[in-house]
């Protein structure tokens, strides 16, 4: 997967929470459901701007999937394995499943295949930020 692809699937991403958080929103106003809906907005806005070859935005684009798949992914793992085993939390409430495999879809694989994405252009990405190469100029194959 070429840079120009992450940061396409990047903006897909951000293109899914936005519309999450919106129907989120939708159903019933509150203060934190409004916060998470203008952080997708920003991002959205960033993943966009990384997209068009700023090198900050994509910079930010990088660290808030580190960040969310080094939280999430765990956390969905951990989950996932206390339902299978039978853990007292999933037999008083099974259906609490559900939110983790939702926080998976949306958070920890996205953000989680756009790391490895990121790990596997790390030549790439390196001499964008350092040599200030053009993002939009780099080519799509491997090398």
């Amino acid at each position: 997967m070429s840079i120009k692809s992450a940061l396409r699937l990047n903006v897909a991403w951000a293109v899914i929470m936005l519309i999450a958080f919106t129907l989120l929103e939708i159903g019933l106003h509150t203060s934190a459901r409004l916060l998470m809906l203008s952080l997708a907005i920003l991002y959205l806005a960033v993943a966009v701007l990384a997209s068009r070859g700023w090198r900050s935005a994509l910079a930010l684009s990088v660290a808030v999937a580190l960040l969310e798949a080094v939280w999430g992914l765990p956390t969905v793992v951990i989950n996932v394995w206390m339902f299978v085993t039978g853990d007292e939390l999933y037999r008083d409430s099974p259906a609490t499943i559900l939110v983790v495999l939702i926080e998976a879809i949306l958070f920890a694989i996205p953000a989680s295949v756009l790391c490895v994405a990121y790990v596997f252009q790390w030549r790439k990405l390196r001499s964008l930020f350092v040599a200030g190469a053009d993002i939009t100029r780099q080519s799509t194959g491997t090398a």
